[in-house]
């Protein structure tokens, strides 16, 4: 995908049914993205191109960064996370990941108890 054309990507985020303060719950999130991996010529080089694929996930709980990480190309298509989360007080939590082309796919969900 050429630099400058946007994907049209979904951030989908799902929680256990209930939740309860200071409770440890696995959150997952996905992001519907294409993750083009590098190509290579007939003479085996690289192509050279600005390869789009999501680089950095980040993760925030009412506003504050609780989790940062970085991706690499050698990811499928759609990648998937999965981390922990301990909230201590009801709040929105927002998970956003950034690609290659600068585009920020964001999805948020609402935490309560």
């Amino acid at each position: 995908i050429p630099k400058g054309d946007p994907i049209m990507a979904e951030v989908k985020i799902r929680l256990p049914k209930t939740v309860a303060k200071d409770q440890v719950v696995a959150v997952r999130a996905l992001v519907t993205h294409p993750m083009e991996t590098v190509e290579r010529g007939k003479d085996g080089k690289i192509i050279e191109k600005i390869y789009n694929f999501i680089h950095t996930v980040t993760v925030t709980y009412n506003g504050k960064t609780i989790m940062t990480g970085e991706m690499t190309q050698s990811l499928s298509a759609n990648p998937f996370i999965e981390f922990p989360l301990k909230p201590g007080a009801p709040g929105k939590l927002t998970v956003t990941f950034e690609d290659t082309a600068g585009e920020k796919h964001t999805g948020s969900i609402d935490v309560a108890f």
